[in-house]
């Protein structure tokens, strides 16, 4: 009975780490991406207003974020996969003491 308690405490604990964890990065990658976009968007008004063609600003930026793209699904296994792999083990195993 008492290693049953224990074993939901401990559930509990991950569980709420584990959602307090998701929360926090969940609004870190709101702020990221709010900042990608606009970054982006004075990114192509920039490039635009340098080559006096609004049109080819943007261009340029989505050539940028197609190059990143190519390189992430090229190498996704090790850019991506493995570390983020790994980072969720530890996250399991690691101790809350």
């Amino acid at each position: 009975a008492h290693h049953v308690e224990l074993l939901k405490l401990q559930l509990a604990e991950k569980t709420s780490v584990g959602a307090a964890e998701f929360a926090s990065h969940l609004i870190i990658g709101v702020v990221g991406i709010m900042f990608l976009l606009f970054a982006s968007v004075s990114l192509g008004l920039l490039f635009g207003d340098l080559f006096d063609n609004l049109a080819l600003g943007f261009f340029l930026v989505a050539a940028i974020y197609l190059v990143l793209f190519l390189v992430f699904l090229l190498a996704k296994k090790s850019l991506l996969k493995k570390p983020l792999t790994n980072y969720t083990i530890k996250k399991i195993f690691e101790d809350e003491d």
